[in-house]
């Protein structure tokens, strides 16, 4: 069954009304409105189009053609052109250093090699651009932190995401800095990290 493509918006409706458009307008807040070239990976069915900031050359990628061809049926409520391509954030088709700004909105739970994607997000970042991460991680108090990693497994195996990632270690573990985390949940488990090429790590 593709869950990706025909169930997901379905499946996410109360979740994404209730917390998820929430967190999403904080994301946004931060980002402000950039200049330049603004990448968004896993772009889904295109529930940040209406957050997407005008007058912003936007790409936006997915790995699922499904998801993509539910993001082109809604980009008439982008506040501006979107080019949608499909692609796998672990191997980005385009050139060093081209964007300004790159957003990932929970993402990385599902990537197989997470670090390799913020590698190529730092590959694809300007020197002086900036990443914006909102993603969902193992809790920051260690005792949550204890049953996210029993209970991965089996989460993993229903859904196919994994809730006891370390995004902000493997951000810094690719070679990124981070500048700032905001935890949006009392105990951490969902966070808005802000990161920046490191011109000092490695690649």
């Amino acid at each position: 069954m593709d869950w990706g493509g025909r169930w997901y918006d379905f499946l996410l409706y109360l979740p994404e009304r209730w917390l998820m458009s929430k967190w999403r307008k904080a994301l946004w807040r931060f980002v402000g409105r950039p200049t330049g070239r603004l990448l968004e990976i896993g772009v889904g069915t295109g529930k940040n189009f209406p957050f997407y900031p005008p007058n912003t050359e936007i790409w936006a990628v997915d790995i699922n053609p499904s998801m993509l061809a539910r993001a082109r049926k809604k980009l008439s409520n982008a506040t501006t052109p979107v080019q949608l391509v499909l692609a796998d954030v672990e191997a980005l088709p385009f050139a060093d250093k081209s964007f300004d700004t790159v957003i990932a909105t929970f993402v990385f739970c599902n990537v197989p090699n997470p670090i390799q994607g913020f590698r190529e997000i730092r590959r694809v970042l300007k020197p002086e651009g900036t990443a914006y991460f909102l993603e969902h991680m193992i809790p920051m108090t260690p005792r949550k932190a204890r049953f996210f990693d029993r209970l991965d497994p089996w989460v993993y195996k229903a859904i196919g995401d994994h809730i006891n990632r370390r995004t902000d270690q493997n951000v810094e573990l690719a070679g990124m800095s981070i500048h700032r985390v905001i935890p949006l949940t009392s105990d951490g488990v969902v966070r808005l990290i802000i990161a920046k090429p490191n011109k000092g790590g490695t690649s």
